[in-house]
């Protein structure tokens, strides 16, 4: 073992030199060699929980770090915090041949600081959460408010679409109109008794209202005969499930040029479309690129494919020397129309102030 003397005097040195220490005071100090065994230990025998602090340190891993670098924890003995630190000691040649650990008792003064100041960190957190609170909540209260407004501004605008199809069907077929609100009414209140959640049963209301809206395409000669139809006649009613029907809200399309511009029109619309397009002003051109919009939307649904599968350029909505409307197609609509059966397409666009209708149906 190196001399006693020496590690005395190191020990001793450590001990004194922390006494000063405000927050505490180390209780006990050893030397350990570099194998981990223990040379010698000084203790304060003052100190009132001293056998515990030598069980702790007996029990205690008694080595430096890989690195071979000091290093400090602090543990509780017997519920009283204390800190266990480790110093390595070094020869005339910076050689480490040893460390000394001590195991330093904090004050109970300190303690109640430190549980003052925590108290007080606590509470200016809880006022500033109280004033965050009180600030925001009148802010938060109101963007609920709006977006409630929102939402209920949204289920009126779907009422809306339901009203104008179902008027559009009460207009052409007042028997149909009626069939439609005794289906809805059955579907209720079948899905209630086998427990469907208010999600399906919303969109079984939107469904069974408008599950006939197609016969807004069947001619009046056939849709309205009061007598029975004949064999042809039949064939042309069953087509009204195949029919293609879209709505539109303006102000969605009126957002989409807003925010795009000539970009979302050119990557939609053809180029004789925009010509024609670009012949309205104002109100009545959203209105028109909205209808055509709507009717390009139709027919993807009247097709039977998916929306994603064909682009809109490739669906050109125009119109001709007389008005009306007329849908030329090109490259993969024309491709998948043709694989189809297709042979015409028969397109009706109406529009109002707010919403865009169109119906399309394809002739085999």
């Amino acid at each position: 073992m190196p001399d006693q003397a020496v590690f005395r005097r190191e020990l001793d040195e450590f001990s004194a030199g922390s006494i000063a220490i405000r927050e505490g005071h180390f209780v006990l100090a050893a030397i350990f060699g570099s194998g981990g065994g223990e040379w010698m230990r000084d203790a304060d025998l003052g100190h009132e929980r001293l056998d515990d602090v030598h069980r702790y340190m007996d029990r205690a891993d008694h080595s430096l770090t890989d690195q071979g670098t000091g290093w400090h924890l602090v543990t509780r003995i017997n519920g009283k915090p204390y800190i266990h630190v480790a110093v390595p000691l070094e020869n005339s040649d910076g050689v480490t041949v040893a460390h000394i650990e001590g195991v330093f008792a904090v004050s109970g003064e300190e303690i109640a600081a430190s549980r003052k100041r925590m108290a007080r960190t606590a509470l200016i957190g809880f006022i500033v959460v109280l004033i965050t609170t009180l600030v925001l909540y009148p802010i938060i209260s109101t963007l609920l408010d709006r977006l409630s407004l929102f939402t209920t501004r949204l289920l009126d605008a779907n009422l809306e679409t339901l009203q104008v199809l179902g008027s559009a069907i009460a207009k052409r077929d007042s028997d149909t109109d009626t069939h439609n609100f005794r289906v809805t009414v059955y579907s209720v209140n079948l899905a209630e008794a086998v427990g469907l959640d208010v999600e399906d049963i919303r969109s079984l209301i939107k469904g069974g209202f408008l599950h006939d809206v197609g016969k807004i395409g069947i001619r009046d000669d056939v849709l309205l005969k009061p007598s029975r139809l004949t064999d042809a006649e039949f064939e042309i009613m069953k087509t009204h499930v195949d029919h293609g029907i879209d709505i539109v809200a303006v102000a969605r399309l009126r957002s989409l040029m807003n925010r795009h511009g000539d970009r979302f029109l050119g990557r939609c619309f053809q180029a004789r479309e925009q010509e024609q397009l670009r012949r309205r002003q104002g109100e009545a051109f959203a209105c028109a690129v909205a209808g055509r919009w709507a009717a390009k939307e139709a027919f993807l649904k009247a097709l039977g494919g998916s929306i994603g599968h064909i682009p809109y350029h490739d669906i050109a909505v125009v119109s001709t020397s007389a008005g009306a409307p007329l849908v030329e197609l090109d490259g993969v609509a024309a491709t998948v129309f043709a694989a189809n059966g297709g042979q015409r397409v028969q397109v009706s666009i109406s529009h109002e102030r707010e919403f865009a209708v169109a119906t399309v149906v394809i002739e085999d």
